[in-house]
């Protein structure tokens, strides 16, 4: 048996139904004219006779109703006359409807000239290929970018040893020789410094990161002193007058996340207008690119 025997198209239609709807969208049609786009919809003749519509749309502008209705085939050959007689004898007692084909290949020059004459759109509604990514002249599009992205760590603080200032240390300081031995063996990278100066405070690994900018030192256990006019370092919940802060750190080796944006992976499906010449393109985020 023909595998197209055994296909019932479901999937392509809800597929057409789907490019359709994201066409329809993006001209702002819903809103204005209350257009619902129905599958299967049921739709009784002239004859009485039920008739079923794959796809179906009907909208009003002014006095006017304008109905569409769309044939779908997922054939994996070209249609045939037949498919188009078939079409034209369903839609015949239906009058005031537009009918359109779509299928996914394309169509013999016989129904080509036959849906011609008889009104009908022909389409071609599927998914991308690489046809797509050129234009009309062979230019190709951008179809993948691939970035390298070089990461750099954050730096972590090893040991912190500040030069205290000695007349606060004397005359205003209550700290004990243990409570500096403290912050100097155990510094905490949530430790920060008021700058009197510059008026400013800021963590001590924000402030390092700033002025950690040579990356001709190398990576690795390296060690920076930082001098100050008055300044304020508060470590573990102690506040400490200094001159100058000896900070040893770690500053790791950066390391490369290679990257790649595939915008074929956004790109939906793409519908074939054969009486125009025209060819629309739809992607995910509702773009609508027509050629």
């Amino acid at each position: 048996m023909n595998s197209e025997e055994i296909n019932d198209g479901r999937n392509y239609e809800e597929f057409v139904c789907k490019l359709q709807k994201a066409i329809i969208e993006s001209e702002g049609l819903f809103g204005q004219n209350n257009i619902v786009i129905e599958r299967n919809k049921k739709i009784r003749d002239s004859s009485g006779v039920e008739r079923e519509i794959d796809i179906y749309w009907e909208y009003s502008l002014g006095e006017l109703v304008y109905k569409t209705a769309i044939e779908c085939k997922d054939y994996n050959r070209k249609i045939g006359i037949d498919k188009i007689d078939a079409l034209i004898g369903k839609i015949s007692d239906l009058p005031g409807i537009k009918p359109v084909f779509a299928t996914k290949i394309g169509y013999q020059d016989g129904a080509i000239k036959k849906a011609e004459k008889n009104g009908i759109e022909l389409l071609i509604v599927r998914e991308q290929n690489g046809s797509d990514w050129f234009d009309k002249n062979g230019i190709p599009y951008i179809k993948t970018i691939n970035i390298n992205m070089i990461i750099h760590s954050r730096i972590s603080i090893t040991a912190i040893n500040p030069l205290v200032d000695k007349d606060w240390l004397e005359k205003e300081s209550e700290l004990t020789t243990e409570d500096l031995q403290k912050i100097i063996i155990q510094p905490i990278e949530m430790d920060y410094i008021e700058d009197n100066t510059s008026k400013k405070s800021r963590e001590l690994i924000d402030y390092l990161e700033d002025i950690d900018n040579q990356r001709d030192e190398g990576f690795g256990n390296l060690e920076k002193t930082v001098y100050f006019e008055d300044a304020i370092l508060v470590a573990n919940k102690n506040r400490l007058k200094i001159k100058q802060l000896k900070v040893k750190y770690i500053r790791p080796e950066p390391f490369s996340v290679p990257m790649t944006i595939d915008y074929s992976n956004e790109l939906i499906g793409v519908i074939e207008y054969l009486s125009t010449k025209k060819k629309v393109s739809i992607f995910k985020n509702g773009k609508i690119v027509k050629e």
